[in-house]
């Protein structure tokens, strides 16, 4: 389990992994339950270890398939 913990939130699920250039982070698609019936969804990114979680998207729109740019 990663160490990311949230007591505003809860994971709901995970997905799109994409590696960083350099391999120190990872960025994905992530869903939160924030409360009954509600979700919050969009693109993160991490350490490879699951710790420092920052949501870079946080739109009503479906965002997935994260892009690291160019190399």
């Amino acid at each position: 389990m990663a160490p990311w913990r949230s007591t505003a939130s809860s994971l709901n699920r995970a997905g799109d992994v994409v590696w960083s250039p350099n391999g120190k982070k990872i960025s994905f698609l992530l869903c939160t339950s924030t409360s009954a019936g509600t979700e919050r969804e969009g693109i993160a990114t991490a350490n490879i270890d699951g710790t420092e979680v920052h949501w870079v998207t946080d739109s009503p729109s479906f965002d997935h398939e994260a892009d690291w740019g160019l190399r």
